[in-house]
């Protein structure tokens, strides 16, 4: 049995890459919206971590599996990113459970002759820990050169300045969190702020 929160993130997933709609929008939807909030909270991170790493998901299911990314039917190559994700990047999400449930929304899907490619994929897969270069949770990975690996030229850093790469590099971090530190007419909250951070 497929567990809500997963079979939603699929529906969005699948939506989203047939180009019929925007993430966004399906995750503020009625059917996401119905959902216990721990189940939203789960849709929203696999949905948004997916579509964030995308090309390292789909690098590691051709390295993983031997096989061009065009070999796969679409709905199998969603499962399949959906259960990488699962498995580098989210550290209470079991191993077995995300095979598993790989393995059922593939059958769902009526393409019940990938279960057993799914399944052999996923089991290859190992935890990103494993495979970091080192810092948190957006820390990059080992394998694969990203396009701001390359040295500068002259045109990017013109256009973006001396530190291009670094500011190009943020694409895949978790966006941070910050504190609204003036008020409507600019004064500054210094009591909100010093209670914030006490």
């Amino acid at each position: 049995m497929i567990s809500s929160a997963r079979a939603a993130a699929y529906r969005i997933l699948h939506r989203v890459e047939s180009g019929r709609a925007f993430a966004v929008d399906l995750l503020q939807g009625e059917r996401v919206s119905a959902l216990p909030e721990v189940d939203r909270r789960l849709v929203t991170e696999l949905v948004m971590g997916v579509l964030r790493w995308r090309g390292d998901l789909d690098f590691r299911i051709e390295q993983l599996s031997g096989k061009p990314l065009g070999y796969f039917d679409p709905e199998v190559a969603t499962v399949l990113r959906l259960g990488i994700y699962q498995i580098m990047f989210l550290d209470k999400v079991p191993k077995a459970a995300a095979v598993n449930e790989g393995v059922e929304m593939v059958k769902a899907a009526r393409k019940r002759s990938a279960g057993g490619l799914v399944n052999a994929v996923l089991r290859k897969c190992e935890p990103v820990r494993a495979l970091r270069s080192g810092g948190g949770r957006g820390a990059r990975l080992v394998e694969r050169p990203r396009a701001t690996d390359v040295p500068e030229s002259g045109r990017r850093r013109k256009c973006a300045g001396r530190n291009s790469a670094a500011a190009c590099g943020g694409g895949n971090r978790d966006p941070s969190r910050g504190i609204r530190t003036a008020g409507p007419r600019g004064r500054v909250r210094r009591r909100e702020i010093e209670r914030a951070c006490a």
